[in-house]
């Protein structure tokens, strides 16, 4: 994370010749390795900061909320959030924010969702389903005398806001779930947790939309082509429902949590090598 690939990979090498784990220590140096390459032969994207936006807190998990591209939802805990500090980091609790281009490229300064959407409790990566009559999101409640965990909460459009939001079916109380997105032809939801049956750490998990019966089915395992003995999160989906992108710190890459890419075969599953996206998209710090 401090971009001393030559050094960490010394280091690496001494951690297994001293009887470390050996596939830890072998992937680290591939990831050094790797990293190394990438920063020297970077790919064509140029990255800009989206100062019209961010503030000096943490911004995070954007995604279009509207057809034609012109409003982001995203995460931030900025000055003006909901609800008092928070216990566990001691800054402001996240909301979830929307902010609209104008026909300048102009953002507007962006503004909490609704009540039925935004509370006094920590909410964060939304997704707005493709007709824009659904919000997906992370909601983590706060009951006193309670062990409370994140969740996966849904809303419905009602006139120009969002109606009350509801835990869907398939969470688990005793278990976190978070970071939902869902496919534009909104049969396929993603979310993460560590329920069991993964691979260890955060997993990527998905649940199928059953018309018929007009509910969701079992969480099942996005798969060990994706998911890792470390965490998997952060998923979005392309409008194809052909890729899949997610954050691993586990995956071959540079540095703490790297953006990478999977492709879904024609049954919906992922078995191929997933993809890291590269410097410049990928940094030795987190990307999401």
């Amino acid at each position: 994370s401090q971009k001393r690939y030559d050094d960490a990979i010394v280091e690496y090498k001494n951690y297994k010749a001293k009887g470390g784990n050996a596939k830890k220590a072998d992937l680290g140096v591939k990831s050094c390795e790797l990293s190394q390459q990438w920063t020297d032969n970077p790919l064509r994207y140029k990255i800009e900061n989206m100062s019209m936006i961010n503030s000096k807190e943490r911004d995070y998990s954007p995604a279009f909320s509207d057809k034609k591209y012109q409003t982001v939802i995203f995460t931030s805990n900025r000055p003006g959030s909901l609800g008092e500090q928070d216990i566990t980091t001691g800054n402001y609790k996240s909301d979830i924010y929307e902010t609209k281009v104008d026909k300048n490229g102009k953002w507007s300064t962006p503004v909490i969702l609704p009540p039925g959407v935004c509370t006094e409790v920590n909410e964060g990566q939304a997704w707005v389903s493709k007709k824009g009559d659904m919000i997906f999101f992370t909601r983590c409640p706060e009951e006193k005398n309670k062990v409370n965990k994140c969740g996966v909460y849904m809303a419905k459009k009602q006139g120009s806001t969002w109606g009350p939001a509801s835990l869907l079916p398939f969470n688990i109380d005793s278990i976190h779930f978070a970071h939902p997105c869902l496919s534009s032809d909104a049969k396929r939801l993603y979310f993460v947790s560590r329920k069991s049956g993964g691979y260890g750490g955060i997993d990527i998990w998905y649940c199928s939309f059953d018309v018929k019966t007009n509910s969701w089915g079992n969480p099942v395992n996005a798969g060990p082509a994706v998911n890792t003995e470390g965490d998997e999160m952060f998923p979005t989906v392309s409008n194809d429902g052909k890729y899949l992108y997610f954050s691993s710190n586990y995956h071959p890459g540079m540095g703490g949590l790297d953006i990478f890419m999977a492709e879904a075969g024609a049954d919906g599953k992922f078995t191929k090598p997933v993809e890291n996206l590269k410097a410049p998209i990928n940094s030795s710090y987190d990307d999401f």
